[in-house]
């Protein structure tokens, strides 16, 4: 026909010329004759260089693109690549005329998206083209093939093993791994039914409640992806910092819509104080009595502490607790100017700790967690101290301008100058003092509270008036020791 050679290749790169739009425009519905046939091919034999320039830089400025939708890293030239769009042509040929499927190439491979190919039907009512082959003697096979089935009814995703896709039913055809450039032996298919997208308005919200009702806080989530399938739905829920994850499935039978919710809460470890706070500080406020409930448009479509109210109250003591800590993390971190990520651990006396020198930053009084004071005296007053200390304990013990330190994990962490005040203690190691007189060095007195006593601080202020005196017996600075944990300084 039109007097062409024998081995024209209408694929040829000079041949793609003539299907620009000036030259559709001009052929229009008309079938030319062979002396103008052979104008056009001539006319588009002098463009075959530029088509094949274009054609290069698009491979390489998207290379990976490019090499997921050709699926062979060894193509290199335009006529291998419109060869491999052929290819694609000729599978999608072979499918269901039900369902649309459009390619698209991403860096991580090639997409094929089923859609169906009457749009007031979804889903339709046939079944998807064969695209796997599940042998039944092959557990992992069967487990594929169930996740499958899951996936039709409520959506989501799974990854198959790219050995059991179909081959061609007619074994002639190309097939889906040599459609997606699947070669591997450890290659998978991402299989991703029904993603959608929430009507706009929809709002979900993790919040506190109290027995009566009240909304006490809210914590905005966000949904991540959102799937739905032939009897149900799947949405993907998460907060600003990523560290609450709320699964929902939805699933539709006679009586209406039952909704099934999960939410985890994932470590604080590793994450800076301030970036978590927004996720944690609706606890602060949280009672025993409280309920905590996941909320759609202000409406509660699950309890997510509903069962023993010993355990609501224990699992809400926790959270307000965690949000305590994390909030006076923050809090003495901005005092010292030194922000660090939360330790994997912090024992419970390091955390009463934080908890004290977030009170005296906001310049509250503390109850200090520890009930031991040490002080240095000079080695020419250790005579004078016993003697004035013996004759007055247990006894106050008032110390001003101390030294205020505290540990979290590996950083030591300096609060300010502090007003030390224990009620009544005594002095544990007088024996080791008296051995000191006259050695010539110094020695700490070592003093403890009085059993039902406390040891309280506030931070001092630049201005506050401090007195001292020349024979002052005590060396500066002052120190507060924390003894190993016990009940009582684990729940300061």
């Amino acid at each position: 026909m039109y007097d062409l050679a024998t081995d024209f290749d209408v694929h040829n790169p000079a041949n793609l010329a003539p299907i620009c739009r000036p030259c559709n425009l001009a052929k229009s519905d008309r079938q030319p004759g062979s002396m103008l046939v052979g104008v056009i091919l001539s006319k588009a034999a002098d463009k075959k260089a530029n088509v094949i320039r274009r054609v290069l830089r698009f491979s390489a400025d998207t290379k990976r693109s490019a090499d997921a939708a050709i699926a062979d890293s060894q193509i290199t030239n335009p006529v291998e690549i419109a060869a491999r769009i052929r290819e694609l042509s000729d599978r999608q040929a072979t499918t269901s005329s039900n369902w649309r499927h459009d390619f698209q190439t991403m860096p991580g491979g090639i997409t094929v998206r089923f859609t169906p190919a009457d749009a007031q039907e979804s889903p339709p009512n046939e079944p998807l083209p064969p695209i796997f082959d599940f042998p039944e003697s092959d557990p992992q096979a069967v487990h594929a093939e169930q996740r499958l089935a899951d996936l039709a009814n409520f959506g989501g995703e799974i990854a198959v093993a790219g050995h059991y896709l179909a081959q061609p039913a007619d074994g002639i055809g190309p097939s889906w791994a040599g459609v997606i450039g699947l070669d591997g032996p450890d290659d998978q298919v991402l299989v991703t039914v029904g993603q959608t997208q929430l009507s706009p308005g929809t709002n979900y919200q993790l919040a506190v409640v109290s027995a009566s009702g009240t909304v006490k806080q809210r914590l905005q989530l966000h949904p991540a992806v959102v799937f739905r399938g032939h009897h149900g739905g799947r949405i993907l829920l998460h907060d600003g910092a990523g560290i609450f994850t709320a699964h929902l499935q939805t699933a539709r039978n006679e009586s209406g819509e039952v909704i099934h919710v999960n939410v985890n809460a994932n470590d604080f470890a590793g994450h800076y104080p301030y970036a978590v706070r927004s996720s944690v500080d609706l606890f602060l406020q949280a009672e025993a009595t409280d309920r905590l409930e996941l909320r759609l448009n202000n409406q509660c479509i699950g309890d997510l502490l509903d069962g023993d109210p010993a355990e609501r109250a224990g699992a809400l003591q926790h959270l307000r607790k965690d949000a305590e800590i994390i909030a006076a993390l923050e809090r003495v971190q901005a005092h010292a100017g030194e922000p660090f990520t939360i330790p994997e651990e912090l024992p419970a006396d390091e955390c009463a700790d934080l908890l004290a020198a977030a009170r005296l930053l906001d310049g509250k009084a503390a109850r200090v967690p520890s009930s031991t004071v040490t002080l240095t005296i000079y080695a020419d007053c250790i005579e004078d101290f016993l003697q004035a200390v013996l004759a007055s304990v247990p006894g106050d013990l008032t110390m001003l301008n101390a030294d205020y330190n505290i540990t979290c994990a590996s950083h030591q962490i300096n609060i300010g100058r502090a007003a030390i005040r224990a009620t009544q203690v005594t002095l544990t190691n007088t024996d080791e003092l008296r051995a000191a007189i006259g050695s010539g060095v110094d020695v700490v007195a070592r003093f403890k509270c009085v059993e039902g006593t406390n040891i309280y601080a506030t931070l001092m202020q630049p201005d506050d008036d401090i007195h001292t005196t020349p024979d002052s017996l005590f060396s500066a600075p002052h120190h507060i020791s924390s003894p190993p944990p016990n009940p009582e300084a684990s729940a300061a």
